[in-house]
């Protein structure tokens, strides 16, 4: 399996395993979200913040990786997010879009439809 496609791999497996920490090392500190909301924090701490809201927010969260492109230092993942509510069982769906330097997350562009 490619280098990048892994790493988007660990990210999600992070993701799932609300580790945080492992975000030290998979995402570069200065890293550009292009679809960060208004008051998200920039680098990899706004990544970091956005992820304890939905933690806190959907306790139950999980991403699953439906298919995983890799082109050159670019990766594109079609993911499932399932367990946003527990009131209403809901899923989202997303087309995320990484580059990849020095074995690191630098930049993302993500578009989620939640049902």
């Amino acid at each position: 399996m490619n280098d990048n496609k892994m790493l988007a791999h660990r990210v999600y497996d992070a993701f799932n395993r609300r580790n945080l920490d492992a975000l030290d090392t998979l995402l570069a500190g200065d890293m550009v979200d292009h679809t960060a909301g208004p008051e998200q924090a920039p680098g990899r701490e706004g990544i970091k913040a956005v992820w304890s809201y939905l933690f806190a927010t959907y306790p139950n969260i999980t991403a699953t990786v439906e298919d995983l492109l890799a082109d050159g230092d670019w990766v594109a993942a079609r993911v499932t997010f399932r367990g946003l509510s527990a009131a209403r069982p809901r899923t989202g769906m997303a087309l995320e879009f990484t580059r990849v330097a020095e074995g690191r997350v630098v930049e993302l562009w993500n578009c989620i439809r939640w049902d």
